[in-house]
């Protein structure tokens, strides 16, 4: 199982924010923005991760040691591309 960590800042305001992707797909695990502009609509299963997404990702990764595959683990800086 291969996680790719990708950080970076916003474009306009410089914010920090993270994606996790799982296995090279296209599709973002896991993406954290910040929260700044509605803090008060801001909870962890709407802005962030859910208790459910939690256990799905744990599912993948004890699937894939089952498996016997190696946990790899990359962390990059955001492209522009990351940031369309």
């Amino acid at each position: 199982m291969k996680l790719t960590i990708v950080t970076g800042e916003t474009p306009n305001d410089e914010l920090p924010w993270d994606s996790v992707t799982i296995d090279d797909s296209d599709d973002p695990a896991y993406t954290a923005w910040p929260l700044c502009e509605c803090p008060e609509d801001a909870f962890v299963g709407r802005s962030l991760l859910s208790a459910e997404r939690v256990a799905n990702l744990m599912k993948l990764a004890h699937a894939a040691g089952a498996r016997g595959e190696p946990f790899e683990v990359v962390t990059r800086e955001a492209t522009a591309e990351d940031l369309d």
